[in-house]
């Protein structure tokens, strides 16, 4: 419970930013990786997608864990209780957030291990394509927040 008590001591407009800023810091870092083994490691792209048991498995996988997050969100979204303050809601979006976005991102972790240091297949490829345009799409706007968490106007204003 400290956690919460110092995440409200701060306004709530600074912590809406600080949950973009989090979720900012995952997506770069996550393309730093790519781009730095990409550099590091000179890698000859095998096009045939379905030459390798990691290329028919990983597209499924990250398609799974993109559902799971999904249904997760919405689970996990539906218990917070309706009448909670704003600080409250935002708390309970934060959490959720990042269980979703760090399941995504290990399923991405892994596409990008499997590709540089095991099989450089143009599936394990896309599978961390997916889910890098899936996390960013799970990014934290006002309005997003507000709809899933039944803001009033009042509430979204202070988030502005």
């Amino acid at each position: 419970m400290n956690e919460l008590n110092q995440f409200k001591k701060t306004s709530p407009k600074e912590q809406f930013k600080s949950i973009q800023i989090l979720h900012m810091a995952l997506m770069v870092g996550m393309i730093l990786i790519f781009v730095f083994l990409w550099f590091s490691n000179p890698i000859v792209i095998n096009m045939n997608p379905l030459d390798g048991l990691f290329s028919l498995i990983l597209p499924f996988v990250m398609l799974a864990v993109i559902g799971g997050g999904i249904a997760l969100y919405n689970k996990l979204k539906s218990n917070t209780n309706a009448q909670a303050t704003l600080m409250q809601k935002m708390w309970e979006y934060r959490k959720i957030s990042i269980l979703r976005w760090s399941l995504l991102e290990g399923a991405s972790l892994v596409s990008i291990i499997v590709f540089f240091f095991g099989e450089p297949n143009i599936s394990v490829l896309f599978a961390f394509t997916l889910g890098l345009f899936a996390f960013s799409v799970f990014r934290p706007t006002v309005d997003g927040f507000g709809e899933d968490f039944g803001l009033n106007q009042q509430e979204r204003n202070q988030l502005q």
